[in-house]
């Protein structure tokens, strides 16, 4: 090994020659439609901050889209009839009732200082407390004659004995100060005029005082309370009333939208060089009816004010190109049940040759090693994602830079390495100073939707930058199978404008635990003072069940319903919801890591009850095989099989429904999975080695009719390219500085530099080690930092790095060299952290990600 890696020539490429990419100037795939030759002039700009830095760059996108090539004539890039099932439809809502059944009142989270509706048991009366000193509620409120706030509320006995006292603010300005008298009074406050505005308006409740709330024995319980409120209304009247309720729908027809006055519709978009919106009026409008172009942070653009029915209008944009904004379509009409037609509504723009056309599917399969697909040379039946590679461009060596899944997404979305842009774990944000691929798509006037089946990758991670939809929902468990995936994705397309989309599926199942579906899986019975409770079937799933809890201690046991579960089960998670009640195991357990167990059947628990009284409570359990690796690896090719036919499913159907006949689709994975090949720390998951099981990932770029078919590239990439390649085929400018680079001109075969070195790294805490590794052509080099362990491979002669020999001393500090430059090429950004709660914390720790 040392020999054969002494002989070898090092990578053409040294320490200083890592950067970030520049723009590529060259010719156009011979099999594109668009004439991508006029991206060139393309410019860059640094992203620090967000803010003014951030308005400069979207204006150089918009102000290139057309640079120097294609038609002088305004062209729709937005049309917003077709686009109106994915607007934000609303109903006027002067006021609101504190109830469950009053959706205006979803607005109002406890975050706001309310607390949830409750019903007085003494006549069913529907309220929500003020929780704290401040409480406030928006109220969207389109016609602004509105002179008078009225509200109804009680306050609560505070322990000093006062009166209690509010001050009210609509939108920051003072209404006035009352003192709220014992019993349910109505109270009325004149609004000054100009204080209400068309859209959102925030009325805001200051206290005095604040007290604990009381069991009714004298006990204290956690909340403190100020006042209840039954409902707040603004009203043109100075007589009192509870809110109106707004009634109406939104309806297309053809290609104009018919809006129910006291309404609005807001779609975000971005304007585009020379930017304008076209559209008639018809139907019932009347004074008041408006289109109104915001920035996302609220700040009104420009505005154009009781159009002329029947006439075509104009709103001239063109000061504003290349800024992010909300559109917002204004209803009013002089009969509330009356409705205001926009005709043929449209955003109009100069685009030169950028694709607009083209549909964008990303398809992440967590966990996915390559040599466990089909075209790889794997034992798994991938033939769905076999038929992906034939159709495409199969890279044979794609590498991820770090084998965790935020990290990894986050340098996927960003084109920048961990050590740049910051998320080293799944504790952690990606900052939303970044332009991510999914902003830049979107800003392409794509429709962007995601669907994540992983809990690590909720909005918290900062990866649901750009998209529409982020369908995050998850239960008791932070994972989906692929089936639920693929139903979930198949609904939404059924649910399709038509509109050109980008679409993020992200599949999990090859994840640990292991757990293909089995519905005749072993099932462990549950007794409870030797009476059986339930069962509940060893899939890696949550299963709850009520349980009575008496005083003092009681016995619960876990046995096995047969004999499949001789090895035991791994319990990931045992509790109950009342913190008064604890759960401990008293024999057949051993903890393998923080609060994981190992349980032989059967196995005692004890259940201590120490507040006096019988408790009803809710016992949860999460349980999954104990596997040898034999058994792991068996049922890991299971999850990749079942994977690829649910992805089948997904394509299948979007080919059927022609949502394919257009569409760039990308396959890849985040990292690979270790499954017991180099033993050690963490040898069966992903997060503690960077071995090539757990980095090298499977990547095919299909674009039929435009892309090479049934091509394998051997030359090494890796996830930083996706982004830049995608803006490449696309013609989609990008003005950032990014650390990836087009992979165009190496499918084109113009290979005049040598590829750049591809680096990767663990970080702690998720890692029981800090590790970092370097891929050079053949040549690889894993070095851990503290222990001074330094391990080369020449994948060549030793692609399953084996080979434990040393490597030449000088070859080993070149490469050394070329690692440290590459993991600091560039300006690093700071991640947040994320809160995570004790249930987040559990969830993490079944999915192996607590040490």
């Amino acid at each position: 090994m040392g020999n054969a890696l002494a002989r070898r020539v090092l990578h053409p490429l040294d320490r200083d020659s890592v950067r970030a990419a520049e723009p590529v100037q060259r010719r156009p795939l011979t099999q594109l439609a668009t004439a991508r030759s006029c991206r060139s002039g393309r410019s860059r700009y640094n992203f620090k901050v967000l803010g003014g830095i951030r308005l400069l760059t979207v204006t150089v996108i918009a102000a290139t889209l057309a640079s120097g090539c294609g038609s002088d004539d305004l062209v729709p890039v937005y049309d917003f009839a077709e686009r109106a099932p994915r607007g934000t439809f609303r109903l006027q809502t002067p006021g609101t009732e504190f109830s469950a059944a009053d959706p205006a009142f979803d607005l109002a989270t406890t975050a706001r200082g309310w607390s949830s509706p409750e019903t007085r048991p003494t006549d069913g009366l529907s309220f929500a407390w003020a929780t704290g000193l401040d409480a406030s509620i928006d109220l969207l409120i389109l016609d602004p004659a509105t002179d008078w706030l009225h509200f109804r509320a009680w306050p609560y006995a505070l322990p000093s004995g006062e009166p209690q006292r509010v001050t009210v603010r609509a939108n920051r300005v003072v209404l006035g100060e009352l003192t709220l008298q014992p019993g349910e009074q109505t109270y009325t406050l004149p609004i000054p005029p100009e204080t209400v505005s068309p859209g959102e308006n925030t009325i805001a409740f200051k206290f005095a005082e604040v007290g604990p709330e009381s069991d009714g024995a004298g006990t204290p319980l956690p909340r403190m309370l100020a006042a209840a409120f039954d409902w707040v209304t603004i009203s043109p009247a100075p007589e009192p009333h509870a809110p109106d309720v707004a009634v109406g729908s939104l309806n297309v027809a053809g290609d104009g939208i018919e809006q129910p006055a006291g309404s609005e519709l807001t779609f975000s978009t971005t304007i585009p060089l020379d930017g304008a919106i076209e559209f008639g009026l018809g139907g019932d409008a009347v004074t008041g009816s408006s289109v109104v172009v915001r920035t996302a942070l609220g700040a009104e653009l420009a505005r154009l004010d009781t159009p002329r029915l029947a006439s075509r209008q104009t709103l001239d944009l063109s000061a504003h190109a290349g800024e992010a904004v909300d559109v917002v379509f204004r209803a009013l009409a002089a009969d509330s049940g009356g409705t205001v037609t926009w005709e043929r509504p449209r955003l109009l723009g100069r685009i030169g040759d950028t694709n607009l056309a083209t549909n964008v599917l990303l398809i992440v399969v967590d966990t996915l090693r390559a040599d466990h697909v089909g075209s790889y040379g794997g034992a798994p039946a991938t033939p769905n994602m076999d038929a992906l590679a034939a159709a495409g461009v199969r890279f044979e060596r794609a590498y991820t830079h770090v084998p965790i899944t935020v990290p990894s997404h986050s340098s996927m979305f960003t084109s920048l390495l961990p050590t740049s842009h910051g998320v080293r774990s799944n504790f952690q944000s990606l900052a939303t100073s970044h332009l991510t691929l999914a902003e830049l798509l979107h800003r392409g006037y794509r429709e962007t939707a995601a669907f994540v089946s992983l809990g690590v990758l909720k909005r918290p991670a900062g990866l649901s930058q750009g998209f529409d939809e982020y369908h995050d929902d998850f239960g008791f468990d932070w994972w989906k199978p692929a089936a639920d995936m693929t139903d979930a994705m198949l609904a939404w397309s059924a649910r399709s404008t038509g509109a050109p989309f980008f679409l993020w599926a992200h599949y999990s199942d090859p994840h640990e635990p292991y757990a293909p579906p089995d519905p005749n899986g072993p099932e462990v019975r549950v007794n409870y003072n030797r009476s059986r409770v339930s069962t509940f079937q060893v899939d890696a799933s949550t299963a709850s069940m009520p349980i009575t809890v008496p005083p003092g201690e009681s016995p619960l046991m876990l046995r096995a319903v047969d004999d499949r579960l001789s090895n035991g089960v791994r319990l990931r998670d045992f509790h109950v919801l009342d913190i008064d009640v604890i759960l401990t195991c008293r024999s057949r357990c051993e903890e393998v890591r923080d609060q994981v167990y190992r349980v032989r059947l059967p196995a005692r628990f004890d259940v201590q009850n120490d507040t006096g009284e019988t408790v009803q409570t809710t016992l949860r359990l999460r349980a999954d095989r104990t596997l040898d690796i034999p058994e792991a690896r068996r049922r890991y090719v299971e999850e990749v099989e079942y994977t690829d036919q649910h992805l089948g499913r997904l394509l299948d159907a979007l080919r059927e429904a022609g949502q394919l006949d257009d569409t760039l689709v990308i396959f890849t994975a985040d990292h690979g999975e270790g499954l017991g090949d180099h033993g050690g720390v963490g040898g069966m998951g992903h997060i503690n080695q960077l071995y090539e099981s757990q980095l090298r990932v499977p990547l095919v770029i299909s674009w039929p009719g435009r892309l090479p078919q049934g091509v394998t590239i051997d030359t090494p990439v890796a996830l930083v390219d996706l982004l830049p390649t995608v803006m490449d085929l696309l013609n989609v400018p990008d003005p950032m500085n990014r650390m990836g680079r087009s992979l165009v001109p190496v499918i084109e075969a113009e290979r005049a530099t040598a590829p750049p070195p591809i680096v990767a790294a663990t970080f702690r805490p998720s890692a029981s080690e800090e590790l970092r590794a370097v891929v050079v052509g053949d040549l690889k080099l894993i070095v851990a930092p503290d222990s001074g362990t330094v391990r080369a491979y020449d994948l060549g002669d030793d692609p399953d790095e084996l080979s434990t020999d040393s490597a030449d001393d000088d070859l080993v500090a070149d490469l050394q060299g070329i690692l440290e430059a590459g993991l600091s090429a560039a300006e690093s950004y700071e991640a947040d952290d994320i809160d995570m709660s004790d249930d987040e914390l559990r969830q993490l720790r079944a999915l192996g990600y607590v040490r």
